[in-house]
């Protein structure tokens, strides 16, 4: 004769739940874990953004001294470091705050039109010069250098406070949702 011990089916019972939460509890971690290291290379590219942009400056002072001169200088350069925060968006953009996610635009995308400003830089100016375009494509290219230069400020300014954990509400975000 055999008795049935009534805790057996308890201590299955427990033992299933503990392995959920255990379960669980480890997907959770990895989940927060992942976020984490995206934001964290994000911080890193920016800081490697910040590295780069005075080399940019250079080539882009170079060329003005250049230009007036009546010479050009091509600014074709390495593009600016974009692609862990293009790789990480969509997976980061939930855990971002509204005024996160438009610091990140603004700077990204100021990166993405300077870098395709100095790639045609060349092929621009001498079109202008050639074509008569304008009466003094030099101005109007060293103006337009310019307003880059000005850019990289901003997206200085911008990338820093973003690594201070204080990004600039570009877009005015708290004053709009009030």
């Amino acid at each position: 004769m055999s008795a049935t011990n009534p805790i057996q089916p308890w201590v299955a019972l427990v033992g299933v739940v503990i392995g959920f939460l255990l379960g669980e509890g480890s997907r959770l971690a990895r989940y927060f874990w992942q976020i984490h290291r995206n934001k964290q290379l994000v911080q890193a590219e920016l800081k490697a953004v910040l590295a780069q942009i005075p080399q940019k400056r250079d080539i882009l002072d170079q060329a003005i001294a250049a230009m007036r001169k009546g010479h050009l200088l091509p600014t074709k350069s390495v593009r600016a470091v974009a692609t862990g925060y293009q790789t990480v968006l969509e997976e980061l953009y939930p855990h971002l705050s509204d005024i996160e996610r438009n610091c990140l635009h603004v700077i990204y995308e100021r990166l993405r039109v300077a870098d395709e400003f100095m790639d045609a830089f060349e092929e621009n100016l001498t079109r202008a010069i050639r074509e008569k375009i304008f009466p003094d494509p030099w101005a109007v290219h060293i103006g337009k250098v310019d307003e880059l230069l000005q850019s990289y400020t901003v997206i200085e300014e911008l990338a820093r406070s973003y690594l201070r954990g204080a990004p600039v509400d570009v877009f005015n975000v708290k004053s709009s949702a009030s």
